[in-house]
C-alpha cells in the first residue's frame, strides 16, 4: 500500500491487518498540505540543575531529633506540626536515658522525615481529638508510615495497648488471692473480677473472654463515630475473635494480635 504525497511516494509494509499473507486493498490516500508535519523547533539546552544537598551533608544541628527536616513556616503551631514533633520525640528521643522505652526499636518512614510530606498525609487523614496509632492495623508494627498509621479515638488506642510488665501470675489479667486465681479487667472506669479458679490458665481464659466483650463494646461505640475506618473495624473484630478462639483452646494471649 502507498501514501501519495506531493513531495514523493512512501512505500509501506505489504502486511495488512490480521493475516500476514493477505493484503487489504486500501485506496491511496492524499495528505493535505495543512496536515504535513512542520519542522521541529529548535529547543534550547536547559541549564544544568545543581544536585540536591545529600542528607549526610546536612549538619545534625539543623535536623529535628537528628533525622527530621522541619520545613514548616517559622513559629508554626498547628495540629499537624504538633503531631509530627511528638512522633519524632517518641521515636528519636534526645534524652540518652530514653523516657519512652516502649518505643525502642521503632522508626519513622523516610518520607515522613520531611515535615511537609507528613502534613500532606495528616491533612487528609486526621480527625480532631483522635490519636495517631501505628500498630492497630498491623500488630507488632514498629514503623510510622502512611501505610501503617491511622487516627483512632483514645479509647480504641487503649483497647489494643498492652502493659509491658507481666503480673506475678504469669498471665495477663490474672491475680491471685488466698491460693485462688481471678480474672480481673478494667472497663470504662469500672473494675470487674471474675469468679475464682483453681488454675491460673483457666482464669486467664476467663479474662480473654471478658477482654473480647470489652473490645466488642468499644467497637459498638466506634461505629457511632463520625467517620469509622473500616480497616480499624475489621482489626477489632479479628482481635475479639482471636481472644475467644484462644480461650476455647486454652491458648494464652500475651500481646495484641489478630
Amino acid at each position: 500500500m502507498t501514501y501519495i504525497d506531493t513531495d514523493g511516494v512512501e512505500t509501506l509494509s505489504q502486511f495488512g491487518r490480521g493475516s500476514r499473507t493477505a493484503v487489504t486493498p486500501y485506496a491511496p490516500l492524499k495528505i493535505p498540505s495543512f496536515l504535513k508535519r512542520a519542522p521541529s523547533p529548535t529547543v534550547p539546552t536547559p541549564e544544568p540543575i545543581a544536585p540536591a544537598l545529600p542528607m549526610s551533608a546536612i549538619p545534625d544541628t539543623a535536623l529535628d531529633h537528628g533525622v527530621g527536616i522541619d520545613d514548616s513556616p517559622e513559629g508554626s503551631e498547628d495540629a499537624a506540626h504538633t503531631s509530627w514533633l511528638a512522633m519524632m520525640k517518641r521515636v528519636y528521643p534526645k534524652d540518652p536515658t530514653n523516657p519512652y522505652p516502649t518505643y525502642d526499636g521503632c522508626s519513622v518512614d523516610l518520607c515522613w522525615h520531611l515535615y511537609s510530606d507528613f502534613k500532606r498525609w495528616f491533612d487528609v487523614n486526621h480527625i480532631a481529638g483522635y490519636q495517631l496509632d501505628k500498630d492497630i492495623l498491623q500488630p507488632g508494627n514498629r514503623l510510622y508510615s502512611p501505610d501503617t498509621c491511622v487516627f483512632v479515638p483514645a479509647y480504641i488506642n487503649q483497647t489494643v495497648r498492652w502493659r509491658r510488665k507481666m503480673p506475678k501470675s504469669g498471665f495477663p489479667g490474672v491475680k491471685a488471692f488466698a491460693g485462688l486465681w481471678y480474672a480481673s479487667i478494667m472497663h470504662k472506669g469500672v473494675l470487674t473480677d471474675h469468679e475464682s479458679r483453681k488454675d491460673a490458665l483457666e482464669a486467664h481464659c476467663d479474662w480473654q473472654r471478658m477482654k473480647a466483650d470489652t473490645v466488642d463494646d468499644h467497637l459498638h461505640n466506634y461505629l457511632q463515630e463520625v467517620a469509622p475506618d473500616l480497616r480499624v473495624v475489621r482489626a477489632l473484630i479479628r482481635y475479639a475473635d482471636m481472644l475467644r478462639s484462644n480461650a476455647d483452646q486454652g491458648v494464652p494471649t500475651f500481646k495484641y494480635q489478630h
